[in-house]
């Protein structure tokens, strides 16, 4: 591994772990897999206790997709500074940009007002490719 002059908060392993969960999660998007909704019979779908079991504590609906709940409570669970840092990845990867960008791109991820950067990871289609190519532009290998 080259010798780096940034520093990163981001375990570059579970970086790639974020990674595969956002492909894996992605491929069940584009319906190679069937949700959990999909495998749900009709009456089940209607059937309110269901509904009411399925909703987080605050309300909203509780997702019952295995890979959607790790991949978010993985991302939920880095602080602030490693959230900011997987968010500069992945504009790192999708830029093509150096190692030579790093400060300036993750600067632009700190002064990024408040970003649900979990949700943001599972909108965008190619997440999983970008955070990679990221990753790698800081000479940081998937060596797990």
């Amino acid at each position: 591994m080259a010798d780096r002059t940034f520093d990163i908060t981001l375990d570059p392993a579970l970086a790639y772990l974020i990674a595969d969960l956002s492909r894996e999660y992605a491929a069940e998007g584009d319906g190679l897999y069937p949700t959990d909704d999909e495998d749900l019979d009709d009456n089940e779908e209607d059937d309110p206790i269901l509904e009411a079991e399925r909703r987080t504590d605050d309300g909203s609906p509780e997702s019952t997709d295995p890979v959607e709940n790790e991949l978010r409570d993985i991302i939920e669970g880095l602080n602030v500074d490693a959230q900011k840092d997987l968010l500069a990845l992945i504009w790192l990867g999708r830029d093509d940009g150096t190692p030579e960008d790093w400060h300036r791109v993750r600067r632009q991820a700190t002064e990024t007002p408040h970003l649900h950067v979990a949700q943001y990871v599972e909108e965008t289609p190619l997440a999983s490719d970008y955070l990679r190519s990221g990753l790698a532009n800081l000479g940081y290998e998937d060596d797990r």
